[in-house]
């Protein structure tokens, strides 16, 4: 018995043993076959005969799975770009839109819900605005539709899960090339997510459905694009008390906490379809230079709604937005159609290169707004002259701008963003930014109808955002250092009453932001950070974030798999934390300031080419301490959940 039991125990030492140095080869693979002795040692003992028997060591050479997955983005005809170009050392390994990037926004805890940007930055968006789905976050939106150049189908699945069965996401892509010059790309995501409350629940369904061509003379590039986002959302108001139970995310007890309303339901839903396309005229001389002319035409149709009840409404949550015992109702409708023409010229859809420098586009754009805001009805046309332009005297300095300006009774409403790169050979790469907005207020900050009248009904002022400033990049060394000064003028928000305001007066917020990546080995570390002044508490921003990535390399199995293994930290600090008032669609003031909080999550991520797994463990920490980590007032965020990641990307 004795002996049996010394048996297994040498075979588990020495599995044991054989892991470890399986995980020092594949982390420091270098060192380890420093150690071994070389075939000149070996020689030293063998004949000659013996010598020449011996194998030749070969490199293995295995051929990537998926690759050369380029495309365009709609609109944007002049930068190319592919899907796998960062190194794994760089990847989100993330299944959240909200957090997984370098700058990560505020949320609610509740994956696919509203969310809120940590980062100021200069909106884009002139115009007619409802104004409810300004932070849908998860909605996709043709600006960011792909439409691919490749010669081979690509398919890209993607599914998390969570602890409970109720919390999972599923992503999946397909796009393929048909010998006439046709594309079709096919995209559906789905989030179903019980949230950490009581009456806290999502359901997202998002679909889209493109086909692209491109002629073989050159001479026609068509593009068509259906979208569809629809959301489900059971809304609780958020938690009535800062006391939780002290074992709730072990057990079922977060169901038996308080919450301001537990018959709430929104849905929100927006489709649409998109139509472009661009024919080739002629040669145009822009800037010394023969480059092609092209007449583009777009239109679009679009449909989207905003539906909010509660059957058994509180008074004292909805305050003056209360109706009345029996229920609460609140529905918003905007049936919108865009026609645009213009011209372009430029080498557009050039897949030789990644970026073309010399450009100029002119649009005139037409749209229409059907509006239904119960008990209320209107019509909205407006008139947009649009225009972009680039242009490099050389390869040390290209220029970049684009705007748009409003016409008739939007003629206050403005947008310009410019940029200058200058750089030289292989070294750092300056660049100087110009961002400038003008817009008059959304539908939903201007005023709120009711049966009995208006809930409030003001004639907010424009406003005004402007932003300058410039940076330092140094691609090989992965660093990224920019400052800006934004000024922004009557400035919108929703006060703690739900009402919408602005402030008289002119806000000035210096920026300051870093991004560094150095490649060190099987060392990653990753550090995104910035710092705002933040001097006003109606912007809802933090002053102080710190993003921090610290994981191990390496490789096992003959370099087949790679893996990283480390933590993911933030830490934020002097955040005026708002509320989120679902019957609003948006968030308003609350009294919650908080001074500083830190997150941390384990994960490990391993690669078998381009199929990836990612395990998390999200927020881990709160559980050995009484802190509750709130980024809205009413919705703490749950405390050490796990979730795995499985994707894989496929060429055909």
């Amino acid at each position: 018995m004795n002996l049996a039991i010394a048996q297994i125990r040498r075979i588990f030492c020495g599995s044991l043993l054989m892991l470890i140095g399986l995980a020092l080869g594949g982390i420091f693979p270098e060192k380890m076959m420093a150690q071994q002795p070389g075939f000149g040692d070996v020689r030293a003992n063998e004949t000659e005969n013996d010598t020449l028997s011996l194998p030749p060591v070969r490199q293995r050479v295995v051929e990537a799975d998926t690759q050369f997955v380029h495309y365009f983005l709609f609109d944007q005809p002049f930068r190319k770009h592919d899907l796998l170009d960062d190194p794994y050392r760089n990847r989100a390994l993330h299944f959240d839109l909200a957090r997984g990037r370098p700058l990560e926004y505020a949320t609610t805890g509740h994956l696919g819900g509203a969310a809120h940007p940590m980062l100021l930055e200069v909106p884009n968006e002139i115009g007619f605005r409802p104004g409810i789905e300004d932070y849908r976050l998860y909605w996709m939106k043709i600006e960011d539709q792909p439409y691919f150049r490749q010669h081979r189908a690509y398919s890209d699945l993607m599914y998390a899960q969570g602890s409970l069965q109720d919390e999972n996401t599923t992503r999946a892509m397909f796009s393929t090339q048909f010998d006439d010059g046709v594309n079709l790309s096919l995209e559906y995501r789905r989030i179903n997510h019980q949230g950490n409350y009581n009456r806290q629940r999502n359901f997202n369904t998002f679909i889209s459905a493109s086909l692209s061509h491109f002629s073989e003379d050159g001479k026609w590039y068509n593009f068509g694009t259906f979208l569809s986002n629809a959301v489900l959302a059971w809304e609780n108001g958020g938690i009535t008390t800062d006391t939780l139970f002290n074992v709730e995310f072990f057990e079922d007890d977060r169901s038996l906490i308080d919450v301001f309303s537990e018959n709430a339901e929104s849905r929100q839903q927006q489709r649409a379809v998109y139509l472009s396309n661009y024919r080739l005229l002629s040669k145009a001389n822009i800037f010394g230079l023969e480059l092609p002319l092209y007449l583009n035409h777009y239109m679009s149709f679009g449909n989207r709604f905003f539906r909010y009840s509660d059957n058994s409404p509180n008074p004292e949550y909805y305050k003056d937005f209360f109706q009345s015992f029996a229920g609460m109702r609140r529905f918003l409708e905007v049936a919108t159609h865009e026609q645009r023409l213009g011209i372009a010229i430029g080498s557009i859809f050039n897949t030789e290169s990644t970026r073309q420098k010399n450009y100029l586009t002119a649009n005139l754009l037409w749209v229409s707004h059907r509006v239904r805001f119960d008990p209320e009805s209107f019509r909205s046309r407006q008139w947009f002259v649009q225009a972009s332009a680039g242009v490099s005297p050389g390869s040390f300095l290209s220029i970049e701008a684009e705007g748009a300006l409003g016409l008739g009774d939007d003629s206050g409403d403005a947008r310009l963003n410019a940029r200058a790169d200058f750089s030289i050979g292989r070294g750092p790469e300056l660049y100087g930014e110009l961002h400038f907005l003008r817009r008059a207020p959304s539908l939903i900050q201007n005023r709120f109808p009711s049966p009995e009248g208006y809930v409030f009904n003001s004639d907010l002022p424009r406003y005004t955002h402007s932003s300058i400033g410039g940076g330092l990049r140094w691609e090989h060394l992965f660093l990224d250092a920019s400052f800006r000064q934004h000024l922004l003028f009557n400035l919108h928000y929703f006060n703690e009453d739900g009402k919408s305001d602005y402030l008289d007066e002119t806000v000035a917020i210096p920026q300051l932001r870093v991004s560094f990546k150095p490649d060190l080995g099987p060392l990653v570390l990753h550090s995104h950070f910035f710092w705002q002044q933040q001097s006003r508490r109606e912007l809802g921003i933090p002053s102080f974030y710190l993003k921090q990535r610290v994981a191990a390399m390496g490789q096992l199995f003959d370099q087949a798999l790679d893996f990283q293994i480390g933590l993911e930290g933030l830490y934020f600090s002097g955040y005026e934390a708002k509320r989120y008032f679902p019957a609003l669609g948006n968030f308003m003031l609350s009294d919650r300031r908080v001074e500083s909080t830190f997150r941390a999550e384990p994960f490990l991520a391993v690669k078998i080419q381009t199929f990836e797994a990612v395990l998390r463990f999200e927020n881990f920490g709160y559980i050995f301490t009484d802190r509750i980590d709130y980024q809205f007032d009413g919705y703490p965020l749950a405390d050490f959940q796990w979730r795995l990641m499985l994707r894989w990307q496929l060429n055909d």
